[in-house]
Formats: C-alpha cells, sequence, structure tokens
C-alpha cells in the first residue's frame, strides 16, 4: 500500500484565486433556483423530490463539462455546441448517454418512492433560455472561477455548503429553496487546515504497522461523507497529485475501488462525491491519454464507485421496521428514512473484520426531535442522552465498524469533551486508546483513536483558530487513567509538576542568603556625579584621597551573564552618612569637605542647582542616598540585570557603583551564581514572572527571591562533588569572559567562544542533576523555554 503524503495540503488551494468558491457556490444557488422555476412551471404534478433530482441532475451535467474541458480532459467545444443547439437541454443529455448516472445504485432514487420516479426516457421540461445562461455563464471570459485552478477539495465543500438547502414545491406551478432540516453541521465550520492535518494523521496511523505482505487493501470509510471532502483528502494522501511517481488511471481506479468507501443519506451529496472522486482518478490526464475518452472512463468509475459511495442513513438499520420505534414514525416520513444495512452493503469488509479506518466530520447537530429518531437512538446506542449531538452516535457506530486496532478520526464540536449530556460518549471511549485530540479553538476539535483497551498516554494539542498547521502546535501528554466521564479539560500540567519538584528541591533564594536582594544607587547616567574617564584620572591626580569616593560606575544594561563591561564612567559617591561619621565636619559639613577633597567639592559646587533637584541626595545634596550596608566591605556580590527579565547574574566587586536598573544579591558564591545562570533558572524565574508581573509592576527582586536553592550537603560525597564541580565551571567561565574582552583576532575570540558554549552547556546538564530532573522533565523545561514568554 503506498505511503500517504506527509503533506497532502501543501498540493491544494495553493492557486485556488482568492474567493472562486464563493463564486461558484453564488452562480450554483442561482442556477438552482432558475432551474426549479422552470420545471416546476412546466411540469404540473411533478414532485419536490422529482424537481430536486432533474435539476441536479443538469446543473451536475454542467459542472462534469467544465471542469473536463477546464482540465484538458475533453476536447474544448461541449459547452459551444450546447449554447447553439435549438434543444439544449437534449443536447446536454446526448452527451452523458454513455456516462452513467451518478444517481444509480443498490438504492436508486432512495428518497423518491417508487411510484414517483421518472421514467428514463421521459425528461421534464425546462426552459431553454435558463439553459443558455447557465452555458453562457461558465463559457463567459470573466468566469472567476477555473476548475483547473480550483481545487477538487475546495469544490466538495462548495457542494457541501450548497447542498445544505434544498427545494420544495410550494404550490402548483411554483418552487422554492429552503434549508434541509437535517443538514446541520454544528455551528463552526473547521479549517481547512485541520481537515488535512485530521486525514494526514488518520492515514498515518492506518498503515503504521500495516505489513508490505498484507494480502487485503487498505479500507477506509467516511459514514457521512457529504461531498466527499475528506475521501478527496484521503485519495490525495494515497495518491499525491501531480508529485512524486505520476500513477495510471488504471492504479487510482483500483484506490477508488478498495479503499476508499462513503456513506450519506443524501443521495445528491452522494453524486457529487463520487462526480468529484471519478476526477480525483483522472488527475494528470488529459483527452490524449484517457483510454476510450472521457465519458467511457467516467462511466467506468461512476460504476464503481455506485458500489462504495453509497446512499444510506449510517445510524439507522433496516431493523428499525421491527422495532417500536417505527410506530412513532409518520407514513410521510418512512421513505425518507433510508436505513442502511452495514452487512449487506459492505459485507466484503466487514466479514473478515471491518474496516482499517473510519475517518469523518459527521452532522453534529442534535438529533432530530422527533419521537421515533429519540425511541431508535435510546435503544440502540450506548452513547445516548437526550442533549448528544449526532456526533456520539456516530463515534459508536464507526467503533463497531472498525477491525481491532483500527483507527478512527473524527472531526466533531468540542462540547461532548465538557458538557454533561457527553458523558456517555467519554465513558465509550475511556474504554479505547485515545491517541490525540486537537482543539481548534474555533467550536471543532479532531479525536483520533485506536480500537484497542488504552495502554498509553495520549497527545493534546491546543491549536487555536484556524491554525496554519495544527501538528506544529506544541502537544502534551494526558494519562487516560487520570480521566473520569466527568468534563475533560484537557491543559498541559507538565511544567506545573516540574515547578513543584524544583520547588520542593530547594530553599528560597531571600532564605539561602539571610539576607535582602538590593538595587544599585538612584544616580541616573546623566547625573552630575557620573564623570568620565578624563575627569577621574584629573581629580585623583589634584587630590589622590579623593579615589574611594571617585567609584567605577556601571549601568544595569552592561552587565551580562558571566561578565560585566569595563567601566568607562566613574561615579562621585559620598554615600549617606559618610561625613557624619567624622566628627570634625560636626557643624560645618561643607567646610570640611572643601578643606579635605577641594576637587570634589569644586565639581559639586559647579552642578550645585541641579544637585539639589535629585531626588537621590542624602542628608546633604551633595551626598548619595543609599543603604550603607549595600556598600560596606570589600568581597565580591552577585549583580544582576533589573530591567531584562530573565535576569542575566554576574560578580560583581564591592568598590563599584552600579545604577538603579542593577539588582544586587549580598553574596559572591560561584556555586549559587551558576544555579542562577541556568536554564533551569530561566525556566523557573519566567514562570514565577507570569505569576507576579503586570503591566504596570516590575520587581524582579521579588522574584528572585523565591527562587528554590538546593543547599549542598557537605557530609554527602555527592552534593560535595556537585558544588565543586559548579564552583569549577563558573570560575573558568568567568575567566573565559576575561579572556574574550581581550582577545584580539577573530580565530581566538571563536576559540574562547566554543569554550564558553560548552562550558555553558555543562552548567545547565549539572543543575539538571542537581534539581533531580529526569530526561522527560528536563525536555519540558527545554520545550518551555522556547514558548513561555517574558512578561512586560
Amino acid at each position: 500500500m503506498r505511503c500517504p503524503d506527509p503533506d497532502p495540503g501543501k498540493h491544494r488551494d495553493r492557486l485556488s484565486p482568492p474567493g472562486a468558491g464563493t463564486s461558484l457556490l453564488h452562480d450554483l444557488s442561482a442556477w438552482r433556483e432558475q432551474l426549479a422555476r422552470s420545471i416546476a412551471r412546466n411540469n404540473i404534478g411533478v414532485r419536490s423530490a422529482e424537481i430536486a433530482l432533474a435539476v441536479h441532475r443538469t446543473l451536475f451535467r454542467f459542472c462534469i463539462l467544465a471542469i473536463a474541458e477546464d482540465r484538458h480532459l475533453i476536447i474544448p467545444g461541449y459547452l459551444r455546441q450546447v449554447l447553439d443547439a435549438e434543444d439544449s437541454d437534449r443536447r446536454l443529455a446526448e452527451f452523458f448517454a454513455d456516462a452513467g448516472d451518478l444517481w444509480a445504485g443498490p438504492e436508486e432514487y432512495p428518497d423518491i418512492p417508487a411510484r414517483h420516479k421518472q421514467s428514463a426516457g421521459k425528461r421534464p421540461a425546462i426552459d431553454d433560455p435558463v439553459i443558455k445562461t447557465i452555458t453562457a455563464r461558465l463559457l463567459s471570459a470573466d468566469r472567476p472561477y477555473d476548475f483547473s485552478l480550483l481545487s477538487l477539495e475546495g469544490c466538495a465543500g462548495v457542494f457541501d455548503r450548497y447542498l445544505a438547502r434544498t427545494i420544495r414545491r410550494s404550490a402548483a406551478h411554483q418552487a422554492i429553496i429552503v434549508d434541509r432540516p437535517d443538514a446541520g453541521i454544528g455551528h463552526a465550520t473547521p479549517s481547512p487546515s485541520l481537515l488535512d492535518y485530521a486525514v494526514e494523521q488518520t492515514l498515518a496511523a492506518a498503515l503504521a504497522d500495516r505489513s508490505p505482505d498484507e494480502p487485503l487493501p487498505l479500507r477506509i470509510l467516511d459514514p457521512a461523507c457529504g461531498a466527499g471532502a475528506l475521501l478527496i483528502r484521503a485519495f490525495h494522501g494515497l495518491v499525491p497529485p501531480l508529485h512524486g511517481k505520476q500513477y495510471t488511471v488504471a492504479e487510482r481506479t483500483d484506490l477508488l475501488q478498495h479503499t476508499l468507501h462513503g456513506l450519506d443519506p443524501d443521495p445528491h451529496a452522494v453524486a457529487a462525491a463520487r462526480m468529484l472522486l471519478a476526477f480525483a482518478a483522472c488527475e494528470g490526464e488529459d483527452a490524449r491519454t484517457l483510454p476510450g475518452g472521457f465519458f467511457i472512463v467516467f462511466r467506468d468509475l461512476n460504476r464503481i464507485l455506485s458500489g462504495t459511495v453509497q446512499c444510506g442513513n449510517a445510524l439507522v438499520g433496516p431493523d428499525i421496521m421491527e422495532d417500536e420505534s417505527w410506530a412513532f414514525c409518520p407514513g410521510r416520513e418512512r421513505h425518507a428514512i433510508q436505513p442502511f444495512d452495514w452487512q449487506e452493503g459492505f459485507f466484503e469488509i466487514l466479514a473478515p473484520g471491518g474496516f482499517d479506518a473510519v475517518i469523518s466530520r459527521p452532522p453534529d447537530g442534535p438529533v432530530p426531535a422527533r419521537e421515533w429518531w429519540q425511541q431508535y437512538v435510546r435503544r440502540h446506542y450506548t452513547v445516548y442522552d437526550p442533549g448528544a449531538t449526532r456526533s456520539a452516535f456516530f463515534i459508536e457506530k464507526s467503533l463497531a465498524l472498525l477491525r481491532p486496532r483500527g483507527v478512527l478520526g473524527y472531526i466533531t464540536g468540542d462540547c461532548w469533551l465538557h458538557v454533561k449530556s457527553g458523558t456517555p460518549l467519554r465513558e465509550l471511549l475511556l474504554g479505547r486508546q485515545i491517541d490525540e485530540i486537537v482543539i481548534a479553538g474555533d467550536g471543532t476539535c479532531f479525536l483520533r483513536l485506536e480500537n484497542a483497551p488504552p495502554a498509553h498516554p495520549f497527545v493534546a494539542r491546543l491549536a487555536g483558530p484556524n491554525p496554519a498547521a495544527p501538528g506544529d502546535c506544541p502537544g502534551f501528554p494526558v494519562d487516560q487513567q487520570v480521566l473520569s466521564a466527568g468534563g475533560w479539560r484537557l491543559r498541559d500540567t507538565r511544567m506545573e509538576r516540574v515547578l513543584e519538584k524544583i520547588s520542593r528541591a530547594g530553599t528560597p533564594l531571600q532564605d539561602y542568603i539571610l539576607g535582602e536582594i538590593r538595587h544599585g544607587i538612584a544616580v541616573e547616567p546623566e547625573s552630575a556625579l557620573v564623570i568620565g574617564e578624563h575627569e577621574q584620572k584629573e581629580l585623583i591626580r589634584m587630590d589622590p584621597r579623593c579615589k574611594t569616593l571617585v567609584l567605577p560606575y556601571i549601568a544595569g544594561e552592561k552587565i551580562g551573564r558571566f561578565w560585566i563591561s569595563s567601566p568607562q564612567k566613574f561615579c562621585i559617591f559620598i554615600p549617606q552618612g559618610w561625613i557624619d561619621k567624622h566628627p570634625a565636619a560636626a557643624g560645618h559639613a561643607w567646610q570640611w569637605l572643601k578643606k579635605r577633597h577641594p576637587g570634589i567639592t569644586r565639581h559639586l559646587k559647579e552642578h550645585e542647582a541641579l544637585l539639589k533637584d535629585q531626588r537621590s541626595q542624602g542628608d546633604y545634596w551633595w551626598e548619595v542616598a543609599s543603604d550603607p550596608d549595600a556598600w560596606r566591605g570589600e568581597k565580591d556580590r552577585i549583580i544582576f540585570t533589573a530591567r531584562v527579565f530573565p535576569p542575566r547574574f554576574t560578580l560583581g566587586g564591592n568598590r563599584t557603583v552600579f545604577s538603579r536598573e542593577a539588582g544586587i544579591i549580598p553574596s559572591g558564591s560561584p556555586y549559587l551564581l551558576g544555579l542562577l545562570n541556568s536554564r533551569l533558572a530561566a525556566f523557573v524565574l519566567r514562570k514565577f514572572g507570569e505569576e507576579t508581573f503586570t503591566a504596570d509592576d516590575h520587581r524582579p527582586g521579588e522574584i528572585i527571591g523565591r527562587f528554590p536553592v538546593v543547599t549542598p550537603d557537605f557530609d554527602d560525597r555527592n552534593d560535595k562533588a556537585r558544588h565543586d564541580r559548579m564552583v569549577a565551571l563558573v570560575t573558568g567561565m568567568l575567566d573565559l569572559h576575561k579572556h574574550l574582552s581581550l582577545a584580539k583576532t577573530d580565530q581566538e575570540k571563536r576559540l574562547i567562544q566554543q569554550e564558553i558554549d560548552s562550558t555553558d552547556k555543562q552548567i545547565d546538564s549539572l543543575v539538571y542533576g542537581i534539581y533531580g530532573l529526569a530526561v522527560d522533565e528536563i525536555a519540558v523545561v527545554e520545550e518551555a523555554l522556547t514558548t513561555i514568554k517574558s512578561p512586560p
């Protein structure tokens, strides 16, 4: 069996002009109304179903000619002959004398009582101007749809929307167009990308364990096929159009005869599906290569499809006539039930075990409120609930038609996941191996399962409405064992569980350091207290003793991971309370400072007005408001960027002034620095940030203080070895960055950067080990780092 195309959607809709499908739908709807009125006016006594049959037979013949001409399957000129003929309708019928009848089959015209069927030689009278109007439109140079560009999947979608309405005779000479009461398909239309993805995944799963020596062909069913949108996608998944090997008509015919099967209660939808599937089998051919000509090939394909795409009600079997519910069915409705005998209709498939795959997008509205319907489904379906949608019954029926380990792929509304009426369906599904659920976010979802007992978690994807490719949306595992028949709220809890594990492993940083995380001083880079390197050297030359008051100044953006830029600016930093500590300055602080440091006071006096206006002054206008404890001692501290999230950490000397955009952790531990700069820390801080940040709030110190730090037990050899290893790696990383800043050549910089990258990976690996994360938990962290958005 051929393997499915990995991306069947890439071959379709690529060339379809915008609005082509809408224009086609508009024309079909207009033509249907014109034909229905003409037939009702000229054929007294013809019933609604007979009018509909005549209308659709005429329209479909026009569509066949237009598609065949646009795709060069026939020599152009057939439509022109219809337009030029005296009796256009008769001329149109003559072309299809050998093409077979799309409505033929085991249940010919199932919605028309036998006494009302038209005889083979009798055709309803249609006004010739109506036929010519349709022909002229199809021959028009400005027709907005070209069937050589409009995909067959797109055509099927148009026919599905078109056939949602039907014809009703309203009076002796009148006909109107009304909505079909049984054509409800739910409130949302799945995106083409979801339809493509559903078919692709179902085919791949059906073929995954299939042996090349399997004697039976792959057998696929759509029990609510409509105009064949999913069957055509499945056909193209197995025989990609104009891609790779060029399959012959015989090979494509074999696929239609043995692999693809469909059922629908609307005979006109069945006719549309047969027509479009026949054209799918002719793709890649032209009028010269079709054996015997197009109409002969079309007739043969139609004969095959009459046995594989049938008309009938998938949910109601012939046993209804012996069921109590039959008594509640009015006589006028019984002929339209169209019960379908699966064992008779698909005996050669069900006898050996069943279908390999069932894929469908069934009607998703509620079961009709008619009492016979309610009585029947209550007796024959375990998923029955008064509020259950029809898709639930289709799923149960499909499971009964699948072989063991067969694959079911259904596109439905997503209400059954959580509403009370979906409880019986959820209970049924928990007994099977669910493989995937994609929630599109537009009211639709895709369910794929295997007809086997559950054995492993399934993948849930939250794709959002109209995703470009649902398969590209992140998925997460869900254990069926933790689900119940109650509502399913599928969400990814892996990150939450990993975060809980990390949090339990350590002590919050604010408790670990036994101190407070502070900010730098509130001196902006453009402040008068900040001077350049030349001015700093001049001040020290004039007054060497002021060296302790003119310190390197680092703005927050100059801090990186394991590195800090060389200072290019300096700050005249007289900390708050410093002068008052000198008894000689009591009562005349400025005079004392002027006498002690004349160069500094001269600079300060020049900018007195500005300095008096700054909000960061201490007890005197020349002092800087600061916490004395933050600047006491000579040890290194961990500093970080307070305006970048997640922050970047490195070590900074105590005799350096950092701007307000820098945060300061009163610890110089290389071990702690390695933990904070790891990817695990980035994950944790981002998740904490999601809980803490608001649009007008920025509190990185508070978030960092919650980071759990694993305290090593130095009596444990493994803990001590990991600690020492971390210290060695971080010390080496700091040295490498110093060397990188001094490197002269590009080659030298490249070699050092390679060592930095290698060391970085070693630190990340070591941190994962310190926190005891398993391989799958590490994967969650790494995946999250590519999807989590940083807070504002």
